[in-house]
């Protein structure tokens, strides 16, 4: 038992000895507590780096600050403003060079891709550039689309145009303007030729149930007779002529009045003065429509003598008159009378007509 006891004692005195030997430092350069806080770090983030990154390991904080480092991105290709670019695919209507008829109203369909990586919506307008308008003013411009092209899709661009009166080749030069900055980054044409139109001529005589003519004294009838009656009665001669036969698209180029048919009584030009003759709207043969003397001074046309009744008359009041009256009526009524309505002398100065006959030039689209 003593034995025991003198061996645990003696163990207990070197356990007492390690313990004191461990806590007293050993000598280490300045840096070594440096130098192993460096390799602890290591040691850790080697650790961390092996790991799988699940959860994030935080770093421990030292007393040496770590500096901020700032990365720069690549650069990005798509990246910037999107370009504008547009290729003709083809005419859908109105190919270049297609022959159109004067004043013929025409609807003009180019097909464009998107060839930019833009989207073409509301905002890009369809503009006239330069060369002949036909038909569209000064600055025109529409909005390309209601929807949205993207890149690579076609686009049928329309516009409705008009073909000009004149014979030849037209052409006009449009283009798409952009939102942002107001270029125009594309050029497409229209080319068209009108040519000579061909006329049509029609003779129109006037239609003797609507013809007549009509007294101061109220009496009227179908007979185309006017001037200064024995009675000292005047008489107006109102001439009807159908003109249903001219299409409403008709362009009047020249309108002639023949009254080489007639039948004179005393010296109607000597007393009574010129013929004058007044356009107006159809109204049938009343004593209403009787107009007193001296005639107005709104005449179409003048007669003043008999060579100038053996004439066929053009005058373009004739052709204003008429065109004027095509698409809205299909009665053209003059009404004649001469300057001075009697000279109460009891003598006829008078002109019978025959048939008066209207003879009409025109063209159509």
């Amino acid at each position: 038992m003593k034995k025991i006891l003198a061996v645990l004692g003696t163990g207990l005195l070197v356990f007492i000895s390690g313990c004191n030997l461990r806590m007293t430092p050993a000598t280490q350069p300045p840096d070594a507590a440096f130098t192993q806080a460096a390799l602890t770090v290591e040691a850790e983030l080697t650790q961390v780096g092996v790991q799988p990154s699940q959860t994030p390991v935080p770093l421990l904080a030292t007393a040496t600050s770590v500096p901020t480092i700032t990365l720069t991105p690549l650069a990005n290709n798509t990246s910037g403003p999107c370009s504008n670019q547009a290729m003709f695919i083809t005419d859908v209507t109105i190919p270049d060079g297609t022959v159109i008829s004067p004043g013929q109203p025409f609807t003009k369909t180019w097909r464009l891709q998107n060839a930019g990586s833009c989207t073409w919506d509301s905002r890009y307008k369809l503009v006239f550039e330069n060369g002949d308008p036909l038909g569209v003013p000064a600055g025109y411009a529409q909005a390309l689309t209601s929807g949205q092209i993207s890149t690579g899709q076609n686009l049928d661009i329309t516009v409705n145009l008009t073909a000009p009166l004149s014979s030849r080749s037209y052409k006009g030069y449009w283009g798409i303007r952009e939102p942002t900055a107001g270029k125009i980054f594309t050029s497409f044409t229209v080319v068209i030729q009108v040519p000579n139109p061909t006329p049509h001529t029609v003779t129109l005589s006037n239609n003797p149930l609507e013809s007549g003519h009509v007294q101061s004294d109220g009496v009227f009838n179908t007979v185309t007779t006017m001037g200064d009656l024995d009675s000292n009665a005047s008489a107006e001669v109102f001439l009807s002529f159908d003109t249903s036969g001219i299409p409403s698209n008709a362009t009047i180029t020249q309108v002639q009045m023949d009254l080489t048919s007639y039948v004179m009584q005393g010296n109607p030009f000597v007393n009574l003065g010129c013929i004058k003759s007044f356009a107006q709207a159809y109204s049938a043969l009343s004593a209403s429509v009787y107009v007193p003397g001296p005639a107005p001074t709104n005449e179409d046309h003048d007669w003043c003598s008999i060579g100038d009744l053996n004439v066929v008359t053009t005058d373009n009041d004739f052709r204003y008159e008429l065109q004027a009256q095509i698409g809205t009526s299909n009665r053209l009524q003059y009404r004649l009378q001469f300057a001075t309505s009697t000279n109460n002398d009891g003598i006829a100065d008078t002109v019978r007509f025959g048939v008066v006959k209207l003879i009409v030039t025109y063209t159509t689209p």
